[in-house]
C-alpha cells in the first residue's frame, strides 16, 4: 500500500459528527473541511508549524470547503450523508 492509499484509508475513517434525520444517519461535513483547509494552508506555507493558528486564510479556507460540499450536497440531491448542514 503506498501513502497516498494510506491516506485516502484514513480519510475514509475520519470520525465526524452525526445525527439520525427521519431515521437516517446523517454526518457533517465541517471536520472534513477544516481538515481540507488546513491541508491547503500546509501546501500554500501558511501553516509552518504543528501549531495551527486561527487566521483570517483558515475561515475563508474552511467557509470555501463548506460552500463546496454544500454545492455537492445541492447537485445530490441532498441524499449524501455529508448533507446535514445543507438543509
Amino acid at each position: 500500500m503506498n501513502s497516498l492509499d494510506s491516506y485516502l484509508l484514513r480519510l475514509k475513517k475520519l470520525r465526524v459528527d452525526g445525527d439520525k434525520v427521519d431515521g437516517i444517519k446523517v454526518e457533517s461535513p465541517y471536520k472534513p473541511a477544516l481538515l481540507l483547509a488546513v491541508i491547503e494552508g500546509i501546501e500554500e506555507n501558511l501553516i509552518l508549524d504543528n501549531r495551527i493558528e486561527i487566521t483570517p486564510e483558515l475561515i475563508a479556507g474552511f467557509k470555501a470547503y463548506c460552500h463546496l460540499l454544500q454545492g455537492y450536497c445541492t447537485k445530490m440531491g441532498d441524499s449524501s450523508d455529508f448533507c446535514t448542514f445543507a438543509r
